[in-house]
């Protein structure tokens, strides 16, 4: 018997609520406060920054959360200000960090962090990371101040870029209306950028201790340090907010103007057996397409075929085929028994790629 999955689960996957945003305003400024992390940092309506975070990864790429106590916010009319302790325990150590928080009317904002390892840490990367919007700045002038004093003029990356657009940074100055230029300066270690549209995310990640560097690296116990980021804004700005705090929304339906995408799924070698043990979801669930994937360096072949078969047959989706090879030197030696398998199948494929398990890993900077 199939258990009917909930609303919470129907719409996000989820059960677990996620707590709401808190708006902090001084002025023209104004930030949501997330959980310890700011989001949306905007002056006059304007998003400056995306987000700004202290986080820790452990050596697997894991984001530990982060645990608040002893909070205290206090927002009067021109100024905000927020402090708190925070506790992360990542699988290999636990890191505890002291936050204060300060913005005022005249765009400047203040997010400080003083961590203490309580035991020895082994992590891929510990501290903050800033987000700046792709859609307001791709393409556009941003000034760098690196590491050792010099400027550069250059664009945030129009294209996707898949090496870091920027190293060494210190501050990142970029036009948020004409004549007005927001300045974001990051102290304690050196920073370095990521397109963030290679993994989906609309955003320039600027992050903390490069990648060049070997990673994981270990922070010992007891040993603090601090970092800061500060966000300045230069040129003449209009009095008062022009945000509306209670806006209107108005909502009214509009002429078709285009056609939603055919909706797929994935389905791992591994997983293909299990999937046909719950027919009826799939019936309802109705995909118009597949991608199943066959992996040679597990013995992947005839058996997942079959069930990828019995899957197109259930559903009436078209498949595409994912082959990871072994990287061998003899790659059509590697795939003819897939062909030969896929015909005395009679399985209809869509669409067919193939590449080898080298490039199964991301190429990072420095790596």
């Amino acid at each position: 018997m199939t258990l009917a999955a909930s609303r919470a689960i129907r719409l996000c996957g989820t059960e677990q609520v996620e707590p709401p945003l808190r708006t902090l305003r001084a002025g023209p400024l104004s930030v949501d406060f997330d959980n310890g992390a700011l989001r949306y940092i905007r002056l006059d309506g304007i998003e400056i920054l995306r987000g700004i975070s202290f986080l820790v990864r452990d050596e697997n790429w894991g984001t530990a959360t982060a645990v608040l106590d002893d909070l205290h916010i206090d927002e009067r009319l021109d100024v905000f200000s927020v402090a708190y302790r925070a506790t992360c325990s990542a699988t290999s150590g636990r890191l505890v960090y002291q936050v204060r928080i300060s913005g005022s009317s005249d765009g400047a904002l203040a997010f400080a962090a003083e961590a203490e390892p309580e035991t020895d840490l082994l992590t891929n990367r510990t501290g903050f990371i800033v987000l700046h919007p792709i859609e307001a700045l791709a393409g556009k002038p941003v000034k760098v101040l690196h590491e050792d004093g010099h400027d550069e003029l250059s664009l945030f990356p129009d294209h996707i870029d898949p090496k870091c657009p920027f190293t060494d940074i210190r501050a990142l100055s970029h036009e948020i209306a004409p004549g007005i230029w927001a300045t974001c300066t990051m102290d304690g270690d050196a920073f370095e950028m990521e397109d963030q549209r290679n993994w989906s995310d609309a955003s320039y990640k600027t992050y903390v201790r490069p990648l060049r560097r070997p990673w994981p690296y270990r922070l010992p116990k007891g040993q603090k340090f601090t970092q800061v980021v500060r966000l300045h804004v230069s040129g003449t700005l209009r009095a008062g907010a022009s945000e509306n705090r209670n806006p209107l929304i108005d909502l009214t339906i509009g002429r078709p103007v285009g056609q939603v995408p055919r909706v797929g799924v994935g389905v791992a070698g591994d997983e293909a057996r299990h999937a046909l043990e719950s027919p009826e979801l799939l019936r309802r669930m109705a995909p118009q397409w597949m991608v199943c994937q066959v992996d040679l360096r597990f013995g992947h072949g005839h058996d997942e075929l079959e069930s990828y078969a019995a899957l197109a047959r259930l559903t009436g989706a078209g498949v595409v085929l994912e082959i990871i090879t072994k990287g061998t030197l003899d790659p059509f030696g590697e795939l003819a028994p897939v062909a030969d398998a896929v015909h005395t199948i009679g399985l209809k494929l869509e669409a067919v790629s193939v590449f080898p398990a080298q490039d199964m890993k991301s190429v990072q900077p420095g790596a």
